[in-house]
C-alpha cells in the first residue's frame, strides 16, 4: 500500500466479510488486549519495513458483533518502502487487490513513473 496509492487493511475480518475477531491473536501477545496488539503490530512494520514506515501507518479498533476488528488505515508513502528479512530486501506494488513482488529492473521502472 504505501507503494502505491496507500490503503485499509481490516484485520479480523475474512475476504467473505465475516468477522472472526482479534480473540485468538490476543492470546499470543504479552498484553494481551487492544494496546498489546498495536504494539506487536508497529514492532512488526518497524521490523520488516523500517522505523520510518510506522510514521505512515495508523491503528484504529472496533468492535463488530462483540468482536475486536483493526483497522490499519496506511498512507502513500514519497520514499520507496522495501520489505526486509534477515536474507533478502523486496519492492512490493499493490495492484488492485493483490501484492506483487518486483525485480529490480520492474522496480526502477515504476519509481521512474512515480516522479512524474
Amino acid at each position: 500500500f504505501m507503494n502505491a496509492k496507500g490503503g485499509k487493511l481490516i484485520i479480523g475480518v475474512d475476504d467473505d466479510g465475516n468477522v472472526l475477531g482479534l480473540e485468538k491473536d490476543y492470546k499470543t501477545l504479552k498484553h494481551k488486549n487492544r494496546d498489546g496488539y498495536e504494539r506487536e503490530v508497529f514492532r512488526i512494520i518497524s521490523t520488516q519495513l523500517g522505523h520510518e514506515a510506522c510514521f505512515s501507518n495508523h491503528i484504529s479498533f472496533y468492535s463488530l458483533n462483540e468482536k475486536d476488528v483493526c483497522l490499519v488505515d496506511i498512507e502513500p508513502s514519497e520514499k520507496p518502502v522495501y520489505v526486509s528479512d534477515t536474507e533478502n530486501t523486496t519492492f512490493y506494488v499493490r495492484t488492485g487487490n493483490a501484492t506483487y513482488p518486483l525485480t529490480v529492473k520492474e522496480a526502477v521502472n515504476y519509481l521512474e513513473t512515480r516522479k512524474i
